[in-house]
């Protein structure tokens, strides 16, 4: 796995929400429920980041 993924937070209502990203483009969006966490997504993430940002 790569090791250029980078992360951050971001409060919304309150509620503060992690998010990890890598690429550039157009935006595609990846959502998890709980219990899961943004690992679930780490091979979408490294495919899609080719030509999107994720």
């Amino acid at each position: 796995m790569s090791k250029m993924f980078k992360d951050g937070y971001v409060k919304v209502n309150d509620v503060n929400l992690h998010y990890v990203t890598k690429g550039e483009g157009k935006l595609m969006l990846f959502l998890h429920g709980f219990p899961y966490f943004w690992f679930t997504w780490h091979h979408q993430l490294e495919e899609f980041s080719k030509d999107y940002r994720v």
